[in-house]
């Protein structure tokens, strides 16, 4: 299955993606400084939840934002994953442009 280069005007929307992140990014790194400072300092834990579950649910949580990242960090056209780059003007792939507020026309 091979997809035909895109034309000049060709474009599509991550802004949704992006969104995603947005959200998911920092409830990731909060499970991980909440991960690190009761393992830390055992006396923050003040709702004395047993260590296993909370560690669980912060990992939980950090395996969830890594799966999602992994699943839709993609092209709408080509499903190439994007890579590393929080902005892409377009795809390394396929070379579709990508619209967004970021990146006015």
């Amino acid at each position: 299955m091979s997809q035909q280069p895109p034309s000049e005007s060709q474009t599509a929307s991550i802004s949704g993606r992006k969104l995603v992140h947005m959200v998911l990014g920092p409830l990731a790194l909060v499970a991980f400084v909440v991960i690190v400072l009761v393992w830390k300092f055992p006396e923050l834990n003040f709702l004395e939840i047993t260590e296993g579950l909370l560690f669980g649910v912060c990992f939980a949580v950090f395996g969830l934002y890594l799966a999602v990242t992994f699943l839709t960090w993609r092209c709408p056209n080509c499903r190439t994953f994007l890579g590393k780059d929080w902005d892409p003007r377009s795809c390394p792939s396929c070379g579709v442009r990508f619209t967004n507020a970021a990146h006015p026309r």
